[in-house]
């Protein structure tokens, strides 16, 4: 089933990622319980931004806490974030100011050995189940920064090549509102920037553009687009070039923003530099060219031909009147 835009936007990845027993009790697990705050544990997996929580705050100050957390139990008893990293950081601000009120949280418990994948792969481990939720829980609604784009993008090509590998042709990514049917991502016959450009609602030519970022751009571009210095589109034209011209490039834009205009006074500054070489010659110094006589003195010691042909003792004549003709 193709997916479009609306329906995208009313799928709720967790109501169908769960084996049909499971789903059963979708009703009774999705109710919301109070958990302390204190036994709630960040996610290191999640890179999504969590700046910014000002305007969260206020909203929740007015409206008051109308989407509960995502959690999973650990085995020691304490849980995980799945989902919601800026409202737990904006209820945390709340409690220092005095206006939470208590000291737990409304969480909804999600557990990881209910994950289902159509194929029923058991080789899926229970690390790509946390990522593969904590990534399809906050990738929808979400405004993007070219941070976020640069590290998702890298996250589900890795999930989505593992998955490939293990035999998984599609995965369970939510229902159709409208008819209750199960809406799938196909994974089989598809080249990985194809699935996430589906998956993101992005082009493959922005895919693709991050994918070169990420696999050949210097770690201070990959700085710089993670910060919107250089866009997307001109960070995959740097990333093209070598390491050290990728960093000659940013660190000599004139300006913060790096863009196509200094990649193009790049390029053409080195077709200069090409030109002046070609009618200026190369300079020689000394240590070159003792360099260079140790190499011949080295093939002396070595040669053992016997005499030359008329027309290769020609040759080498000649090469000794020429090398003479430079040096002097």
């Amino acid at each position: 089933m193709a997916l479009n835009e609306n329906m995208m936007k009313n799928i709720n990845p967790m109501d169908s990622m769960l084996n049909p027993a499971s789903r059963e009790m979708k009703q009774e697990r999705t109710k919301s319980v109070e958990i302390p705050i204190c036994d709630i544990e960040e996610n290191e997996k999640n890179f999504y931004s969590v700046d910014n929580v000002e305007k969260l705050i206020l909203s929740i100050r007015v409206g008051g806490f109308t989407n509960p957390l995502l959690v999973f139990q650990k085995a020691d008893g304490k849980y995980k974030l799945l989902s919601g990293h800026r409202r737990l950081k904006a209820v945390k601000e709340l409690v220092k100011m005095g206006s939470w009120g208590k000291d737990t949280v409304p969480c909804i418990i999600k557990d990881l050995d209910n994950v289902y994948f159509p194929d029923g792969r058991e080789e899926i481990t229970d690390d790509e189940k946390e990522q593969f939720i904590l990534i399809q829980q906050n990738d929808t609604n979400r405004d993007y920064t070219q941070e976020d784009l640069l590290e998702e993008v890298a996250r589900k090509s890795a999930l989505y090549e593992s998955f490939k590998q293990k035999g998984v042709e599609r995965i369970l990514i939510g229902q159709n509102p409208e008819t209750g049917e199960n809406v799938y991502q196909e994974l089989s016959g598809k080249r990985t920037r194809e699935i996430i450009s589906e998956n993101m609602n992005v082009s493959q030519a922005t895919v693709s553009n991050i994918m070169k970022i990420n696999k050949s751009g210097s770690e201070l571009l990959k700085e710089k687009v993670a910060e919107g210095n250089v866009s997307i589109g001109t960070g995959k034209q740097i990333a093209s070039l070598p390491v050290q011209k990728q960093e000659e490039i940013i660190n000599q834009s004139q300006g913060e923003k790096i863009t196509d205009k200094d990649v193009e006074i790049y390029r053409d500054n080195e077709i200069k530099e090409d030109k002046k070489d070609s009618i200026d010659g190369v300079k020689l110094d000394r240590e070159s060219l003792l360099k260079d006589i140790n190499r011949l003195k080295k093939l002396a010691e070595r040669y053992d031909k016997p005499d030359l042909t008329p027309n290769q003792y020609k040759r080498y004549q000649r090469a000794l009147e020429t090398l003479e003709k430079i040096l002097n």
